[in-house]
């Protein structure tokens, strides 16, 4: 870049992996991001690596028959895992989420379309 930040992305398409990070001006380096994807292209794993090489973050993204993401798991070293889940209708538009604290959000949407015309939205507290 015109600041002398160099980016870097190296694509693995035999893997599907792709890893990103920046070099400054100095020779110092970014946190590393490791995504792993589906055969459609599609995320379903994320790590996050410190300027160090020591594990930070890691991101789960389970996919449905559909490509859409069903559970997201955040991982995190020495603290507990952070899981929330979705549902969806024929369309496609989420209808339920379940947070990590349990709680759910609802969706309800327009009877005329298929699009994103939500008619409600309804939480419903953790127990």
């Amino acid at each position: 870049g015109p600041s002398g930040v160099i980016s870097h992305t190296r694509v693995d398409p035999v893997n599907l992996t792709t890893e990103q990070w920046q070099e400054g001006t100095k020779g110092g380096t970014t946190a590393r991001h490791v995504t792993l994807n589906n055969v459609a292209g599609s995320p379903v794993k994320q790590e996050l690596f410190d300027n160090k090489g020591a594990l930070v973050r890691t991101t789960e993204l389970c996919r449905d028959g559909l490509d859409r993401v069903v559970k997201q798991t955040i991982k995190v070293t020495g603290k507990p895992d952070i899981v929330t889940q979705y549902s969806y209708d024929a369309y496609s538009r989420v209808i339920q989420q379940t947070q990590p604290d349990g709680a759910e959000v609802h969706w309800t949407y327009a009877g005329h379309s298929d699009g994103e015309h939500p008619e409600s939205v309804a939480v419903t507290a953790a127990s």
